[in-house]
């Protein structure tokens, strides 16, 4: 087993600082995406402060139906 020790520590120590970058990868998306949800929250509530868009008259034959229930 001690031939095998160096090639072990070897991939211990790789995997390792494969795990470091990825933690610090998946911090860095989880801000990203913080920061555009907060964008998303500022764009949704913007859109609800607008004035509804006017309607067109809906008059006889435009293909405004109304269905009635029995």
């Amino acid at each position: 087993m001690s031939d095998d020790a160096p090639r072990v520590r070897v991939a211990v120590m790789s995997l390792t600082a494969e795990a470091e970058f990825l933690e610090v990868r998946v911090r860095h998306l989880r801000e990203e995406i913080s920061a555009i949800d907060t964008r998303l929250d500022a764009i949704s509530a913007a859109l609800r402060g607008l004035p509804a868009p006017a309607r067109p008259y809906a008059g006889p034959g435009t293909g405004s139906r109304t269905t009635h229930r029995r």
